[in-house]
């Protein structure tokens, strides 16, 4: 059997997946959220809101405070600001060009991420065009993660069945969306936010493999062809 026999899609979770991002953005946000009246250190912004849409982030905050700090905050600065940082220091993950190239299904990206900035990030570490006209955000759906409907839709939009699609996530609410879509998923842990409670929190809820180096996805995926 050969990789593709037990996946007709990979879906990828971009930031902390696909690019080494979350540490980047998580410092922008936070700051912005602080100037809007919440304060927050980088560090808690990254164990409670990386892997998230900015709008879900935002909603549990007025929650926390207790008033309407999603009102005050700048989305369109945010935005700016996120998207220079990145430019100056994102890098791609280690390995997953190698990686996507030993991977022979199909492929697309589902994100938290605004649409934009998704076009924006991929086409930085020269990533975009391997997922030209694959890339879906939770801005296209009713519901950010961890409810299914960005996986959902990526896999209706690609034309698979959920139960033969594998989702790569770096996220404890990533990976509780992939189980609610049906789907198989595979926890990375490789990032650079990703600290010992982070992975803690990742191995609590195991996901059907874990790994911390991209170099392992393809024999991780054909072990698994081989399984089924």
């Amino acid at each position: 059997m050969t990789a593709s026999n037990a996946f007709d899609l990979i879906i990828w979770d971009c930031d902390g997946c696909l690019i080494d991002s979350e540490a980047i953005a998580s410092a922008v946000e936070a700051q912005a959220v602080c100037r809007a009246g919440f304060q927050i250190s980088v560090e808690d912004y990254i164990d409670q809101f990386a892997g998230v849409s900015t709008k879900t982030a935002l909603a549990r905050i007025d929650f926390l405070s207790g008033s309407s700090v999603s009102q005050r905050f700048s989305g369109e600065e945010a935005q700016r600001e996120t998207l220079k940082a990145l430019a100056d220091a994102m890098q791609p993950i280690r390995g997953v060009k190698e990686a996507l190239a030993a991977l022979p299904c199909d492929h697309c990206v589902a994100s938290g991420s605004e649409k934009s900035r998704l076009d924006t990030t991929l086409a930085l570490v020269d990533l975009f065009d391997f997922f030209d006209g694959r890339i879906f955000s939770t801005s296209q759906v009713a519901r950010g993660k961890p409810a299914p409907d960005v996986f959902l839709f990526a896999a209706q939009q690609r034309g698979v069945d959920p139960s033969r699609c594998l989702v790569i996530e770096d996220s404890t609410h990533g990976i509780e969306a992939a189980r609610a879509a049906g789907m198989r998923v595979f926890g990375f842990v490789g990032a650079s936010h990703v600290t010992p409670r982070w992975r803690q929190r990742i191995e609590a809820i195991e996901p059907d493999a874990i790994f911390d180096n991209m170099a392992q996805l393809p024999k991780l995926v054909a072990s698994w062809s081989r399984a089924e």
